[in-house]
């Protein structure tokens, strides 16, 4: 059995965040939702935060788009935004997510 790599790690944790969030509709009404807080989830687990744009660019979905998801999430004590604007899981979020991860 191959080596599991920090990447190998983080593909399957990304694949396992957006099956849970796939069942939780209030959270993750699509796609885009998913993959975003699967993006800030590997910002994380790398501790490297991305800014909007970072996670605009990564995902492959408009700015404007990214920020008003983020905006909702924010609200839904998912993701939290430091002052030098990079995203991250709420401590919430985290636990939230603690069986999946």
């Amino acid at each position: 059995m191959p080596k599991r790599t920090r990447l190998h790690h983080a593909i399957e944790t990304m694949r396992q965040l957006s099956w849970m969030l796939l069942r939780q509709k209030r959270v993750a009404s699509n796609t885009a939702d998913t993959l975003l807080l699967a993006a800030v989830a590997i910002g994380d687990l790398e501790a490297k935060p991305m800014t909007a744009f970072k996670l605009a660019d990564y995902i492959g979905i408009p700015r404007a788009t990214l920020i008003r998801r983020l905006a909702r999430m924010t609200r839904a004590g998912l993701v939290i935004r430091d002052r030098c604007g990079r995203f991250t899981l709420t401590d919430e979020a985290r636990v939230r997510f603690a069986g999946v991860v």
